[in-house]
């Protein structure tokens, strides 16, 4: 995922470390494991357009990258465009 979406851009080894540390952390960061292919390459694009405007920060670059997905509250997923809340039991 991540490597598809570097070799799109030239990057010299520091930045290549940087993506890779605000993929890591952008994973991370999801409450549960990252385990969809589709929010993972969207992560990773969005990591390496930000890379290739100049921010080098794996926190700053994988904040961006989060915001942009909007995967900032995943309590409250996102299904056809809806939010559908959590289901609690009594």
């Amino acid at each position: 995922m991540i490597c598809n979406a570097i070799q799109t851009g030239s990057f010299d080894d520091d930045v290549t470390r940087a993506i890779g540390a605000a993929f890591e952390l952008s994973c991370k960061s999801l409450p549960h494991p990252c385990h969809s292919e589709v929010v993972r390459d969207l992560i990773a694009q969005h990591i390496v357009e930000a890379a290739n405007t100049g921010e080098r920060d794996p926190a700053k670059l994988s904040e961006k990258a989060l915001r942009s997905v909007s995967v900032d509250d995943m309590s409250k997923p996102l299904v056809s465009g809806r939010v559908h809340p959590a289901q609690t039991y009594a």
